[in-house]
């Protein structure tokens, strides 16, 4: 079960009307104020980044250096299930021995941290890439290094570590019922959040803010069916203003 260890997204707004004059409600993610003030307010962390991929090239006059890494991907935030792939500028492993050992001297490639299970499988004798084994941990950031002292099959030497990181996705709110905005619900209503992984409702709980007609309101966060992990209900300790 992963926590939230991370911030969330926005969720937008949208109303709509109804037979009874109750709360209006409206869902706040990253703080952002999607109605008047007297609506019923939930509140989480903002987050800013976008995917990106950072890519360390070297120009084809390395083929006359020692060993350097031409790139090594992902880096930064990704999604997905990602593969990691690192290649040299001279070859690391015979063509014929490749298939057969995947490690180098007897260790592997490169190290992730926090650990992956999975295999090396080598792309021709200068590319080695990583296959996850099974899903990837999400809300996590990953540190993968090749240390120096590596060796090529020609006898060129990393001389230091090389090291980059990527990001798996945070948790986000993808969708709610009552939807943000909508109006006339009822003041015993709870409000169920649905996320786009799993999540720990104890986590939830540190993170949200319940607000009606700017004050805030005592809630608790149950989990939704002991069979989703994705969706957690916020209940009111008491019953809503109208």
């Amino acid at each position: 079960m992963i926590g939230l260890n991370k911030t969330w997204k926005s969720l937008g707004c949208r109303g709509g009307p109804g037979p009874r004059r109750v709360v209006n409600v409206v869902i706040l993610v990253a703080a952002i104020a999607c109605g008047p003030t007297s609506r019923l307010t939930f509140q989480f962390g903002d987050f800013e980044g976008e995917p990106r991929l950072k890519l360390k090239e070297q120009e084809s006059s390395s083929l006359d250096r020692g060993l350097v890494v031409l790139f090594a991907t992902p880096s930064g935030a990704v999604s997905g299930q990602p593969e990691i792939s690192v290649s040299f500028n001279h070859p690391m492993k015979e063509l014929g021995k490749a298939d057969q050992d995947p490690y180098l001297d007897g260790l592997v490639p490169f190290k992730i941290e926090p650990a992956i299970k999975g295999e090396y499988r080598w792309m021709g004798s200068r590319t080695v890439m990583f296959a996850p084994g099974k899903s990837v941990p999400q809300a996590t950031t990953f540190r993968a290094t090749i240390p120096a002292g590596l060796r090529s099959v020609t006898g060129e030497v990393l001389e230091e570590d090389y090291t980059w990181t990527f990001e798996t996705p945070p948790p986000e709110v993808v969708s709610s019922d009552p939807y943000g905005g909508e109006k006339w619900g009822l003041p015993d209503r709870p409000v169920v959040l649905y996320f786009n992984q799993k999540v720990d409702p104890d986590e939830v709980k540190k993170r949200a803010r319940l607000t009606a007609g700017g004050k805030e309101v005592a809630f608790k966060v149950q989990r939704l069916d002991k069979g989703d992990r994705k969706s957690v209900r916020i209940v009111p300790k008491k019953d809503l203003p109208l």
